[in-house]
């Protein structure tokens, strides 16, 4: 319990909406873009996918979680 907690935790303080949603989070993410950084922000990893197509990250940050094209396996689905 208490690791889904420092994980909420991580994402809402170091995450890209908090990133973005001031202005030294923008020159962050600027900076980031610019030294050609992959990883802009801290995220949850695709491979922790439930089965049902919800990623536990959005279940760990407290939102809603739309239909994901990956099952728990880390395979690709095509939805309909």
């Amino acid at each position: 319990m208490l690791a889904k907690l420092r994980k909420r935790k991580r994402l809402r303080t170091h995450g890209f909406l908090k990133r973005s949603s001031t202005d030294t989070g923008k020159n962050v993410l600027k900076a980031r873009r610019r030294k050609g950084r992959h990883v802009l922000t801290v995220s949850y990893p695709k491979r922790f996918q439930l089965v049902d197509g919800k990623a536990k990250m959005h279940i760990i940050a407290g939102g809603t979680a739309r239909k994901s094209p990956f099952d728990g396996k880390g395979n690709y689905v095509k939805t309909k």
